[in-house]
């Protein structure tokens, strides 16, 4: 379903603002609802493209993971990013993803850190705020992404005392205004050349140091987060004591 009228202006405006490339326009979509901006973004790889939902009927996590949407409540946007040319893996466009999301968080929420979870969740004070997808398609990686703007984002019982929104923390922008920030700094460091300023950011937002487990290949592992291999994925010292990568197409936390 396209965009009804009180959204128009998002695709409009979007259209004006966004970063212009003459190399490579951007197309955008804006929906009223659709099944899931993943695949719709899908359709247009290799080219760049912007698809922004208010509602997704069949939205999707990671590893298949169902993302449950209620209209008005959080940004639901993809972006289809050529991969021709970025020299750059799955696990390290994850990790330039997390860190884009992150300092756009930041400059719409003054004062607050941000910090990410490998793989894929953006949190403040320990709470889940975003979560990011990452699928690669032909010749481009699509980007997903899903921000909790108000606490109706959440209203599961079972997700309230784990998630957080951004009207949690002071913010009154609007959605339009929240997926601006996000293309703006998604721009800026997919096109970056030298990433090693971005891992440092990254490692700095991380939880190194800490003890986690994660689930990888239907294999649980416990231990403790050294670093980023921005190629090969997150470093783990398992508690019995071997070193192993986990990426982050095939890895999810569990606590």
């Amino acid at each position: 379903m396209s965009a009804e009228p009180q959204l128009q202006h998002w695709q409009d405006q979007l259209e004006a603002s966004l970063p212009r490339d003459v190399d490579q326009p951007i197309t955008v979509r804006v929906y009223q609802q659709t099944a899931s901006t993943q695949d719709v973004a899908r359709s247009f790889a290799p080219r760049r493209a912007l698809v922004v939902a208010d509602q997704q009927t069949a939205g999707r996590g990671r590893l298949g993971r169902q993302w449950l949407s209620v209209p008005g409540a959080a940004v639901l946007m993809s972006v289809c990013w050529p991969s021709e040319g970025m020299g750059a893996t799955h696990d390290r466009v994850s990790m330039l993803v997390g860190v884009a999301v992150a300092q756009a968080v930041e400059r719409l929420l003054p004062g607050v850190r941000v910090r990410l979870k490998w793989p894929n969740d953006v949190m403040i004070d320990g709470r889940k705020l975003a979560g990011i997808l990452i699928e690669a398609a032909k010749g481009a990686y699509i980007i997903g992404i899903g921000l909790n703007v108000t606490p109706q984002a959440y209203s599961d019982p079972t997700l309230a005392s784990k998630a957080t929104c951004l009207a949690d923390h002071g913010c009154k922008v609007d959605r339009l205004r929240v997926i601006e920030q996000i293309v703006i700094e998604l721009e800026r460091v997919l096109r970056l050349g030298d990433h090693g300023p971005m891992l440092d950011d990254w490692r700095a937002r991380a939880t190194l140091g800490q003890q986690q487990t994660f689930e990888h290949n239907k294999d649980r592992i416990s231990g403790e987060v050294l670093d980023l291999d921005p190629d090969q994925g997150l470093i783990v010292r398992r508690d019995s004591g071997e070193i192993v990568r986990l990426p982050a197409a095939t890895t999810s936390v569990v606590s």
